[in-house]
């Protein structure tokens, strides 16, 4: 055995032995997230995170050009956000993966979302962080929890409209509608994995990743729909004018940041089905927002 393999096998075993015995973590419900000039829609996404569970927000600047630092120094200065700049391209991954390692022993669960994304817990009894802990803490070999994409479409916004994203997008796909809504985001135990990915997470042996209603997923696809307890509202393009802005910055999980295809407006603008589920936020989000 090489050192390195001494090295892995010494961290899967104190991982998971700290994991069985430490019982206090700074933060319950962390959201691991990268961006780039995403500074108009952060508020927003972090207070509305805030109000469902979340508690810690670990953001990694993309070399962003807007004044997203100045927008997030606030949470900075507060304890919410821990800010790292990150240069270059397709560098998504690394950015998680610094996350989990620096952080896996800090925070009790991790989430791993873009700025798009929005957890919303669908029956409202319980937040974000009490529906995970309950379902991971029942299952002595999950290592994360799959939350199933629910695709937004522009709403036949052609221009960015004002007031908030979540009152302005409120028709999504079918669920059998789009093969979009199968992909996954990974709410993950840091001390279970050996790292993460995009939509899911590697696991140690003998762990593995369930869905909401606690059925193994392996990979990044989610065969069966899971909306009803906690899932992930993404607002992919909101509108027209929006997605061209979002395509102008590139594909951050690729090298050479690629510039998205139109197709992909088109793919993801699915607009049959109104829900206002996640409106019961609204009022408290404007009240915090107006601070």
């Amino acid at each position: 055995m090489n050192i390195q393999k001494y090295i892995n096998f010494f961290s899967k075993y104190l991982n998971l032995f700290i994991d069985k015995y430490k019982k206090n973590y700074k933060s319950n419900l962390a959201i691991a997230a990268i961006m780039k000039n995403e500074a108009p829609y952060v508020r927003e996404w972090i207070e509305y995170h805030k109000l469902v569970g979340v508690d810690k927000f670990y953001i990694y600047d993309n070399e962003s050009t807007d004044n997203l630092k100045e927008v997030l120094q606030l949470y900075i200065n507060g304890g919410d956000v821990v800010y790292s700049y990150i240069p270059g391209r397709g560098v998504q991954v690394d950015a998680y993966c610094d996350a989990i390692k620096k952080y896996k022993f800090a925070s009790k669960y991790i989430a791993i979302i873009d700025t798009d994304e929005f957890i919303l817990p669908v029956q409202g009894d319980k937040n974000a962080f009490e529906i995970v802990d309950e379902l991971l803490s029942s299952n002595p070999k999950a290592a994360g929890l799959a939350l199933q994409w629910c695709i937004y479409g522009s709403g036949g916004h052609k221009t960015k409209p004002e007031g908030l994203v979540i009152e302005n997008y409120l028709m999504h796909a079918k669920d059998d509608a789009a093969r979009p809504n199968k992909h996954i985001k990974t709410i993950c135990n840091p001390r279970r994995i050996k790292c993460p990915d995009i939509h899911h997470c590697v696991c140690y042996s003998g762990y593995n990743i369930i869905n909401t209603k606690s059925h193994h997923v392996d990979g990044i696809f989610n065969e069966e729909y899971c909306w009803d307890i906690l899932r992930i509202n993404h607002y992919f393009s909101k509108s027209y004018e929006e997605f061209l802005t979002k395509r102008s910055r590139g594909m951050a999980d690729l090298p050479q940041g690629e510039i998205r295809p139109i197709s992909h407006f088109y793919i993801h603008n699915y607009n049959e089905v109104k829900d206002s589920t996640i409106l019961r936020y609204a009022e408290e989000l404007k009240k915090r927002l107006s601070k």
